[in-house]
C-alpha cells in the first residue's frame, strides 16, 4: 500500500468552510484529484489509497514526497464553481511554488476521478435503472495490501476485505437510494 504522509501541518486549507472535499496534488502527474471528504488516518481511506496507486512511474514505482505535492482542503460549492476552482488551483500553486514542491505555472487537470470512473462504467451498462454489477466484488476500491495483510494475518479474500464500492458514486447509486427511502416511507 502506497501512504501519503498526512499531517495537519501537510495539509494545505483553502476556503474551507461547509461542505469540504480533498484534492490529492501530483506534481510528477501534473494533476489535482478530487477525492470525497474523510476524516480518519490515511490507511483507512480506500479511496485515497485506491487513487495514490493509480500514481505510478511507468517502470510500476509510486511517486513519491515530494513529487505527491500532497493533499488540499477545500470547499465544495467554491470547487464546483469555474472561476472559484481557477482561484483555488492558482493558490495551491502559490503555496506548492514557496515550499519549492511546485505544481508550476502550469494549469492542472482538475476532475473527479472516481465519478468519471463509475461514469464510465454506468454507460458501459447502457445508463441502467437496474444493474446486475451493483456493489459487485469487482467495483470494491481496495487498496493493494495482500503482503501486509497476510504479515499481519487478516484476511487476503477480496470480497472479506475492507473497502469502498466504486458504485458509491455513479448515477445508479441515487435510484438504489431512492427505491430504500421509498420502500421506509420517506416519500
Amino acid at each position: 500500500m502506497v501512504a501519503l504522509p498526512q499531517t495537519k501541518e501537510d495539509e494545505k486549507v483553502v476556503d474551507a468552510d461547509g461542505p469540504r472535499l480533498r484534492l490529492l496534488l501530483c506534481k510528477t502527474c501534473q494533476s489535482i484529484d478530487e477525492l470525497p471528504w474523510f476524516d480518519g488516518p490515511p490507511e483507512y481511506d480506500d479511496t485515497l489509497n485506491s487513487r495514490l496507486l493509480q500514481h505510478k512511474y511507468p517502470d510500476g514505482n509510486p511517486h513519491f514526497m515530494p513529487s505527491m505535492g500532497g493533499i488540499a482542503t477545500v470547499n465544495q460549492q467554491s470547487w464546483e464553481d469555474p472561476s472559484r476552482r481557477r482561484e483555488i488551483i492558482a493558490q495551491l500553486s502559490k503555496a506548492q511554488n514557496s515550499t519549492e514542491l511546485g505544481l508550476g505555472d502550469q494549469l492542472y487537470h482538475a476532475r473527479d476521478n472516481f465519478k468519471d470512473d463509475a461514469l464510465t462504467c454506468w454507460r458501459q451498462h447502457n445508463r441502467t435503472t437496474n444493474c446486475q454489477d451493483y456493489r459487485s466484488p469487482r467495483k470494491k476500491l481496495v487498496p493493494d495490501s495482500v503482503d501486509i495483510r497476510k504479515e499481519l494475518g487478516l484476511t487476503t479474500r477480496h470480497s472479506q476485505r475492507p473497502g469502498t464500492s466504486l458504485c458509491a458514486f455513479c448515477p445508479y447509486h441515487s435510484i438504489v437510494m431512492q427505491r430504500a427511502n421509498k420502500e421506509r416511507g420517506f416519500y
